[in-house]
């Protein structure tokens, strides 16, 4: 069981123990993060794409600014990704193939 504060395992008799420090699902660069543990992160300009600690992809394009790109959702596909992201008031999706297997 994870609580705000830390991790801990509850015993079929009552007990508890304490298993350490609350840890994260998703590295700590991860901007925001969905029921999957799918997470999307900038890092010198290039978006990155990963799921619980594996990122899966990374952009080939650079992005301007500290906070380059509003990325709105991230969906993982067997052999492709797609995002959503803002320009201005307009809402874009982008499509990207990948090179993972069997990955996601």
């Amino acid at each position: 069981m994870t609580t705000n504060c830390a991790r801990f395992r509850l015993d079929t008799s009552g007990g508890v123990t304490y298993l350490g420090p609350r840890t994260r699902p998703v590295p700590r660069k991860a901007r925001a993060y969905w029921a999957d543990l799918t997470w999307y992160a900038f890092e010198r300009g290039h978006l990155l794409v990963g799921r619980g600690h594996r990122l899966l992809w990374r952009s080939r394009r650079r992005f301007a600014g500290p906070n380059p790109v509003n990325v709105g959702a991230v969906v993982l596909g067997a052999r492709e990704l797609a995002f959503t992201y803002y320009a201005g008031r307009r809402s874009r999706l982008y499509l990207a193939g990948t090179d993972w297997e069997s990955a996601v």
